[in-house]
């Protein structure tokens, strides 16, 4: 399969590493494209870029596009979080950004009566908030909360990836809060896959949880990739990289479950052209 990365956080964000560290890497491994996807600025952590940063780091991956041309194609993207109700990759500002690609993700709740975000992947007592302070302790409630939101991403629109799509399940290591067998789960699931069936939009699959511990496969679940696939949602491996040597961490197991969920193809970019490559 084509050796390919839309998922990076270089030091501009959350990860570790210059954006250069991250080229070399890409050549060492022996990849055809990669991609830059800095959190977008964030309001509620430091995760995300600072806006005053965005000029600096849109102005360095087009330099190091320019400088590798004809040893890797680079791009330029963002990882665009989706504030339900306040802000999504649809905003006008993202339209002012040369970007050639765009990740859309979900990763905090808003608490009405707090006034507050709440991270559904960082600590697990902001987890817990989420299920037992806005949830009623009910994990049915945070589920449907939490995928009705990745739908409304996903009909907002003006995403080209959709990142990490059960995330939900990052605490859930072992379903110590709830099965994925459960039908009230499986009809969340199933509903966001119909929601983003016939939109071109781009399934990935994510290893950054298999890296950093948290899970133990991939994002999402096999399963979850199996029913995609029936539905000819089209989908991608990508690292979820924080740091350049994980680049392609666990991509073949990554590859195994791709083909495995019945896919013939992977999705890239390549030569500034979305295009599906045999696995």
């Amino acid at each position: 399969m084509i050796k390919t990365c839309y998922h990076t956080h270089s030091h501009y964000c959350d990860g570790k590493g210059k954006p250069k560290a991250y080229v070399e890497s890409a050549l060492e491994k022996g990849f055809s494209a990669l991609g830059f996807s800095s959190h977008s600025p964030w309001p509620t952590s430091d995760c995300g870029i600072k806006e005053k940063q965005v000029p600096k780091y849109v102005k360095e991956i087009q330099g190091l596009k320019e400088q590798y041309a004809g040893q890797l194609d680079i791009y330029l993207g963002l990882e665009i979080e989706y504030f339900p109700g306040f802000s999504s990759a649809a905003d006008e500002y993202y339209d002012t950004l040369p970007l050639e690609y765009r990740i859309g993700s979900l990763h905090s709740l808003w608490d009405e009566r707090e006034e507050k975000w709440y991270a559904v992947d960082w600590t697990l007592e902001q987890y817990k908030h989420i299920l037992n302070d806005m949830c009623g302790g009910m994990m049915e409630n945070f589920a449907r909360l939490y995928y009705g939101h990745i739908r409304d991403m996903i009909r907002v629109g003006r995403i080209d990836i959709l990142g990490h799509m059960d995330l939900i399940k990052k605490h859930n290591k072992g379903e110590v809060w709830f099965s994925e067998d459960a039908s009230w789960y499986r009809d969340e699931v199933m509903d966001t896959l119909d929601c983003l069936k016939d939109t071109g939009i781009i399934l990935e699959v994510n290893t950054g949880g298999l890296c950093r511990g948290y899970t133990d496969t991939v994002y999402p679940s096999p399963w979850i990739l199996k029913e995609a696939c029936d539905r000819g949602i089209p989908t991608q491996l990508n690292g979820d990289a924080h740091s350049p040597e994980n680049l392609d961490f666990a991509y073949d197991e990554g590859q195994k479950v791709i083909a495995e969920a019945g896919y013939k193809d992977v999705r890239v970019l390549l030569d500034g052209v979305w295009s599906d490559r045999p696995i």
